[in-house]
């Protein structure tokens, strides 16, 4: 008689924040995206949008202004663990921080983060089965935010380019990042107020759509 395989434990996804920085000063508004390392263990050679895990000093750096009071709300919605201010604040500092070590450019001036240039557009949390597993808040900024467009980054993204969304659909990038490529979009062509922000998450395989 043979026993039934014991199921893999599942990983705790970890806090992380993705920025994608829009230039509009063209006809068809662009967005940056780098191919990531062909070494890597999660998501080699893919073209993604900036961004990595949460640290914990991103909790208290400074930064030249802050979150605006609807992001700071979406952003505590059924946040993992013990849900605080200081934490929603990290996800902003982190989008910021890590588009800066990838690719040189800095939203803010002076080397302060610009908090109050971010618009949350999406949440996302890694299928189970993925030998990395990332709860990501997706932010939004207009480039021109950036303090300078001169892109130096620290080599863990290749091909480093602005792209026009169709540009950007037509590259090898992951599943989730196509459905992004699509909330970005929406958010360009839309007018009024806060847009719903959806929450894409994984269920026996299925991709599940939510609103914050």
């Amino acid at each position: 008689m043979t026993s039934a395989p014991v199921p893999k434990p599942q990983l705790i996804p970890k806090d992380a924040a993705t920025l994608i920085l829009v230039d509009q000063r063209a006809a068809e508004p662009r967005v940056l995206m780098g191919r990531r390392r062909p070494e890597l263990a999660f998501m080699a050679n893919m073209f993604v949008f900036p961004g990595g895990r949460v640290d914990a000093t991103d909790e208290t750096a400074p930064s030249a202004d802050e979150l605006a009071p609807f992001v700071i709300e979406k952003l505590m919605v059924s946040m993992a663990g013990s849900p605080s201010l200081a934490r929603a604040r990290a996800f902003g500092i982190a989008a910021i921080r890590e588009t800066f070590e990838e690719t040189g450019l800095a939203l803010g001036p002076q080397g302060l983060p610009a908090l109050g240039a971010l618009r949350l557009l999406a949440r996302a949390i890694t299928p189970p089965e993925r030998p990395r597993r990332f709860d990501t808040r997706f932010f939004m900024a207009d480039a021109a935010h950036l303090s300078s467009r001169q892109i130096a980054g620290d080599g863990e993204l290749l091909d480093l380019d602005w792209f026009t969304l169709d540009e950007a659909h037509a590259l090898d990038v992951p599943g989730i990042t196509k459905v992004i490529l699509g909330d970005v979009a929406r958010a360009l062509s839309a007018s009024g107020g806060p847009a719903p922000i959806p929450f894409y998450s994984f269920h026996e395989g299925q991709r599940l759509r939510a609103e914050l």
